[in-house]
Parts: structure tokens; sequence; C-alpha cells
């Protein structure tokens, strides 16, 4: 019963929250401009207070606007590619996804934006980021992949990487709506993403495509096309604040718990090895499908940061 309200009380919620995504806040959380410094664009598109302590490091990567065409739609998507980029070597690539109200340069931080979630500045020589443009700056979350759009602009945009760049796994992050587009995504499309970070976000609720329950699950919703726990199973790392007003707490707790089945892990935690405090590993997950669980208290909707950040690439480098 608690399950079912919960599903309800969050799909309420995203509709608000997702209606108008705010811009970072947050105890830890300050957004640009706010700091009673003045935007100056960097060379890679972010931002600097002024003065030479605070100059924008020389970026590692290069970051160019690009275009992909899907069944006639021209979408867009910012890519960052390390300068270093040798075709010998296997890199990651990370789909970074934005809340309702963003883009892909609003992630990334160029054309004026601050970045929301600039991860190529972590990620450096070591990574390929990605970070796509939903349609009128919304992800689609309803309905069969078959019949998405947005997924199908996913599996397009991943396929057209693999084509050009010697790419190793494929993972994703997401905020607020980008991170229940995550969830949405990979439930309906098994294995197309082999990690992620969510910050904000859910888990799916789209009640056309789900499909029951998992059998002794205690509520735990399976979608369309997963045919085993095993099999819908993926490494997640879940940050929530104590205090958003957009997305319930108990809605990130319910995410964590939908993962801890799905891995089968048990229900203890200990202090995530790596990763800032106060996040901590689920205890026994299936080898290779870790759950990562930060609990921030006090923290708005904002992404918790710079640990969301800096957290999440060693979460993610972790699993390579």
């Amino acid at each position: 019963m608690r399950k079912s309200i919960l599903f309800f009380s969050i799909a309420i919620a995203i509709f608000v929250a997702c209606k108008d995504d705010p811009a970072p806040g947050g105890t830890n959380n300050v957004t640009p401009g706010e700091d009673g410094g003045t935007e100056e664009p960097g060379e890679d598109g972010s931002t600097s207070s002024g003065g030479d302590a605070n100059k924008t490091p020389p970026s590692k990567v290069n970051i160019t606007k690009e275009t992909l065409d899907v069944d006639g739609t021209q979408r867009s998507y910012v890519l960052a590619v390390p300068k270093t980029y040798d075709a010998a070597k296997k890199y990651p690539i990370v789909l970074v996804f934005h809340g309702d109200g963003g883009n892909g340069p609003s992630m990334a931080g160029i054309d004026g934006y601050g970045g929301v979630y600039p991860l190529h500045k972590v990620s450096g020589d070591d990574g390929i980021i990605v970070y796509p443009s939903g349609q009128n700056q919304v992800w689609e979350t309803y309905g069969p992949s078959s019949s998405n759009p947005d997924h199908q602009f996913v599996v397009k945009l991943i396929a057209a990487m693999k084509a050009k760049y010697s790419v190793s796994k494929v993972f994703a992050a997401g905020w607020s709506k980008g991170g229940f587009f995550i969830t949405h995504n990979q439930c309906r499309q098994p294995d197309i993403f082999e990690g992620a970070v969510i910050h904000a976000g859910g888990v799916p609720y789209d009640d056309t495509t789900l499909s029951g329950e998992w059998p002794g699950s205690g509520g735990y919703q399976k979608c369309d096309g997963q045919t085993s726990r095993t099999q819908a199973s993926m490494p997640v790392m879940v940050t929530h604040g104590s205090a958003d007003g957009a997305v319930p707490y108990d809605g990130g707790e319910w995410l964590r718990d939908w993962y801890t089945f799905l891995n089968q892990c048990d229900s203890g935690r200990v202090a995530a090895t790596g990763l800032p405090s106060p996040c901590e590993t689920q205890n026994n997950c299936k080898t290779g499908k870790p759950v990562v669980w930060c609990g921030i208290q006090g923290n708005g909707h904002g992404i918790w940061m710079p640990e969301g950040l800096d957290g999440g690439w060693a979460f993610l480098k972790s699993l390579l």
C-alpha cells in the first residue's frame, strides 16, 4: 500500500518539478552569479568570477555543438572529446541528461551558461562526455521505446559515438527529469547503459509500459522487456537531498531500494570507499553491480556540488 501511495505522489511531484526545473540549490550549491562575482565565459564556456586566482584552467577537451538526424528530425547535443584522444585507447562515454527547462549547453556550461553538471571538467583526458538536448527542453518519459522519440535519439546517438570513437562502456548521468529519463529508458531498453549516476530523480512511473510487480519484491514494478533481475540490474549511484521540495526524499530512497532489489544486494550499507561522505554502498550486491546511496541532509532539489560531480565521475571510473 505504501509503495502505491508513494508511486502516485512521485508522479504528481515530478510533474510539478519537471515543469520548470530550478537552478542548482541547496546547502552546498551556489547558483552562478549569486556569489557576488561576475560571470565571464571561459575557454570552454565555463565561468569565472574574475581575478587571476579564479581563472578557468586550460580545458583538456575540445567542445563542439553537434546534430544528429533521427528519423528526419535534427537533434542536437554538445560533445566534449579529450584533446589527447587516441584511437588506440578505449574511452567511456557518458550521456548527461538535463532537467526540464534545460538543455545540453546548460548542463555543459557553454553559450554563456554556468554549467549545471559540467562533467568534462573532472573527466578530462579520460572520458568522452555527451550532453544531449531534449526537444523543447524536456524528455519524454512515457510510452514504449519503439515509439518514444527520445529513446530512439539515445540509441542512434550511442551508435554514432561507437562508430566514430573507441568506446569501452556507455554510462549515463542525469538530474531531476533527466534522472527519471535514465530509469525510464534503461527500464525499457535493458543494458543500454552500463552504469548511471542519478541526482534528484526516481523510478519509472509510466503505467502504460510497466508490467506488474517483480515476484516476491514487495511491490517493485517490472517493465516490459525485462526477463530477469540480472538483466534489469545496473550499477547506480543515487544522490538526493532531504530538503528536496520537487521530488520527495523518499522517492530517492525508493529508487535506491528498487536497484537494491534488482542488483540483489542486502539491505545494510557501509561507507562508500573513495566517495565523499555521507555516501554508502549497499552490502553484498551482485558482482559488478554496486548500489551507492548519498542522502544529503539539508540539500534541496539542486545537485550536490561539487561532491556530486567529483563523486559521480569517481563512481563511473570505478566501473571500468
